[in-house]
């Protein structure tokens, strides 16, 4: 047989077994996969609310809701709310009700954001 065709033989099988390992310790070292976000619907003020909650992973360090300005939405902010997940804090972001009373607007988000977090914590019993 040829010896340029054997040693191309060699070597293509030499890639093939390091690609080959090469994905199978990235496939055992990868860490656990994060979890997916869990969409809850609620009623606050009579308004329909849609809540994506991100369960912390391992032991919760904390709670952060991450809310979005005028043009904007939940998904928006789903790759910070993911980030902080992984460090271990429940992550709540929800699309608040976008209403014009900016009168009350100072007076409704504090009761809005504590019904996201009593709901985000009624669903995750870990939390409390």
């Amino acid at each position: 047989m040829n010896p340029l065709f054997m040693r191309a033989c060699r070597c293509a099988a030499a890639v093939a077994i390091g690609a080959v390992a090469m994905h199978a310790s990235a496939t055992a070292a990868a860490p656990d996969a994060p979890p997916s976000a869990q969409t809850q619907l609620h009623r606050l003020d009579g308004h329909r609310v849609t809540l994506d909650v991100y369960p912390a992973l391992g032991a919760v360090r904390g709670a952060a809701i991450l809310s979005h300005g005028f043009t904007r939405s939940r998904q928006t902010l789903a790759g910070h709310a993911q980030a902080l997940a992984e460090a271990g804090v429940l992550a709540l972001t929800p699309d608040l009700p976008c209403t014009f009373d900016f009168p009350a607007m100072p007076a409704r988000w504090p009761r809005w954001w504590a019904c996201c977090a009593r709901a985000a914590c009624s669903a995750n019993p870990s939390t409390r």
